[in-house]
């Protein structure tokens, strides 16, 4: 609805117009706080309670366990940093090729694709961010996925065919 206001219009429709404007105005403020809360809700980073270790030569790192699918999307997403000691494991139901990818995960990564325990590939990934991004996927069938802060693997010596054991962390 367009209203035109003349110097010689009357009070009663100023007051209309007046009540459109500020309706206008509040939905736009409406809208723009809706924005931000949605924004800001979907780049909070995922923390998850630590529920499991892995000791490798001599270092105890502790896990955020990731076994949902939900969590599993989310990973380290939004994460400003990942302390040496720490980690995050992905648990899937099914044993199959995996891809892993760095949007919005903003520290690099080493990501270790396993198979029962058993490390297939390794592969070192960069924060991603603009579209697209690279994907890091494991030639061979996995069933875990170990994420670990860049530099963590080569620092540990883990290699391709290394038995890597989870355990239950201590509460």
């Amino acid at each position: 609805m367009a209203i035109s206001i003349s110097p010689s219009a009357k009070p009663r429709d100023r007051r209309r117009w007046l009540h459109c404007v500020s309706r206008a105005v509040l939905a736009g403020i409406v809208v723009s706080i809706l924005v931000r809360v949605t924004n800001a809700s979907t780049q909070t980073a995922q923390v998850l309670p630590v529920t499991a270790r892995v000791q490798i030569r001599q270092q105890t790192i502790a896990l955020e366990v990731a076994k949902t699918p939900e969590q599993r999307s989310r990973g380290l997403m939004y994460r400003t940093e990942l302390a040496s000691n720490r980690g995050m494991l992905f648990l899937f139901e099914t044993t199959e090729p995996l891809s892993f990818w760095m949007k919005n995960t903003l520290i690099p990564l080493d990501i270790v694709f396993l198979k029962d325990g058993e490390v297939k590939q390794i592969a070192t990934a960069t924060p991603c961010h603009k579209s697209p991004c690279p994907l890091y996927s494991s030639k061979a069938s996995v069933n875990q996925v170990l994420e670990l802060p860049a530099g963590k693997v080569q620092e540990l010596g883990i290699k391709i065919g290394d038995q890597l054991s989870f355990q239950e962390a201590d509460r």
